[in-house]
């Protein structure tokens, strides 16, 4: 069986998928504190 990639992005949009990406730093994130724990 072959599908098209566009068929299958399609048929993703009819139920509603989106993509997940995630955060790449938090919002409550406090830096001074990272470079302390880093260097641990």
């Amino acid at each position: 069986m072959n599908i098209s990639k566009s068929t299958v992005h399609l048929n993703i949009q009819k139920m509603k998928f989106l993509y997940i990406t995630p955060r790449t730093i938090h919002n409550k994130q406090d830096k001074g504190k990272l470079e302390e724990f880093k260097k641990t």
